[in-house]
């Protein structure tokens, strides 16, 4: 006697999920990419190289860095690099590359009152200074003899304990920073001009900056 059609259908469909439960050894395959025009793949080629430029950009990790703010402008960027039309590479290509020019700009004018930007550049010398003996003097009735090692180790601890602290009583100025519309020259005006003020009424940021100034002096010999 033949085995009923319902019983063949059901020994096959457990077949097949046999099948399946052991896994295939076949790789899946990736979607293959959409072609683009040769303009479209050059103006994206053109935002993908911009893209380079701003490496670790948005990682940064001390205030006037302004990560945030280049966190937006990198994304903007990969966005086009993947989904640019050929449009995208006259106006706007040049607005964004403007916008970058303009927070390098800002960024550096801020870093004048960023102690731990500070603490970052000279730490390395600083220490090597405070390990190592005291230069001479150099020539001249008015020359001032360097500062002793000593005293940079003690500048180099006081700063290291200060400009974190300065950080944060400059908090509001930072946060100005970071929302400052750069295209409005009296904003960024005003953004300098209150960080200035911030750090001038920090004790931790006056510590920090007479504790640079020795720091300073001794890379100077």
């Amino acid at each position: 006697m033949s085995p009923r059609p319902a019983v063949v259908a059901s020994v096959a469909a457990i077949a097949a999920l046999s099948l399946v439960g052991c896994g295939s050894t076949e790789e899946p395959r990736e979607a293959e990419p959409t072609p683009v025009a040769k303009d479209v793949a050059e103006c994206r080629e053109q935002w993908r190289e911009l893209g380079e430029t701003l490496t670790d950009r948005e990682s940064g990790q001390t205030p006037s860095t302004l990560s945030s703010r280049w966190q937006s402008l990198v994304a903007t960027v990969d966005y086009y690099a993947t989904s640019a039309k050929e449009s995208d590479c006259d106006d706007r290509l040049d607005a964004q590359e403007e916008s970058i020019a303009a927070l390098e700009s800002f960024a550096a004018s801020l870093r004048r009152w960023d102690l731990e930007h500070q603490l970052a550049v000279v730490e390395t010398d600083a220490r090597s200074y405070s390990t190592a003996p005291r230069p001479p003097a150099p020539k001249g009735k008015k020359a001032e003899r360097p500062p002793r090692p000593a005293d940079v180790a003690k500048a180099l601890r006081v700063l290291t304990k200060q400009a974190p602290r300065a950080t944060q009583q400059q908090r509001p100025g930072w946060q100005q920073a970071a929302a400052t519309d750069l295209e409005d020259e009296a904003a960024v005006a005003k953004a300098r001009k209150d960080l200035a003020f911030l750090s001038e009424e920090s004790a931790a940021w006056r510590q920090g900056s007479a504790a640079l100034r020795v720091i300073r002096q001794a890379m100077r010999s």
